[in-house]
């Protein structure tokens, strides 16, 4: 029970909302990933010259910032999917004489060792597993950025002809 006289509410009084936990947290990332991409871009604008040429060099760091949290969100998310796709394998009717639950309690400490080795290849092979999705996409991104490329069109240089 709170004191009286705090604010303080206890976890188990606490009243929860329509949102789950994970929403909540989510929403608060996006709020906060909102507010300092705001914050970067004014101060991009800040640094904009009297002619108003605005460096690129800090929206291209934004843009390279987005793309390696895309890559490390989508590693954490595929590995941990791969694991549980592996470790759903690891049961005493696929593994032929070895019962993993039983031979942990049998042997006691070097049970849970052999589990945790277990556990480790399981997170090795869902990583590799990770990349090589990864890979996969970031492929698949620069064919379409290398194709994109053909749509241009050559820049137009003053005082030279339109090219045909």
């Amino acid at each position: 029970m709170a004191r009286k006289g705090t604010r303080y509410v206890p976890v188990e009084n606490a009243p929860t909302g329509r949102l789950s936990a994970r929403t909540r947290e989510l929403l608060a990332l996006a709020f906060c990933g909102f507010c300092l991409y705001v914050m970067l871009c004014l101060a991009t604008y800040r640094m904009a010259g009297i002619d108003g040429v605005i460096p690129r060099g800090g929206l291209r760091n934004l843009g390279g910032s987005f793309g390696i949290s895309i890559i490390f969100t989508m590693l954490a998310r595929n590995t941990q999917t791969s694991h549980a796709d592996i470790a759903a394998s690891i049961t005493a009717y696929n593994l032929p004489g070895i019962d993993p639950g039983a031979s942990a309690e049998r042997f006691g400490e070097y049970g849970l060792g052999s589990l945790q080795m277990i556990d480790a290849e399981i997170n090795r092979q869902a990583l590799m597993i990770a990349y090589i999705d990864n890979f996969h996409v970031m492929a698949l991104l620069l064919l379409l950025i290398a194709l994109a490329a053909l749509l241009l069109r050559p820049p137009i240089i003053p005082g030279t002809q339109e090219p045909h």
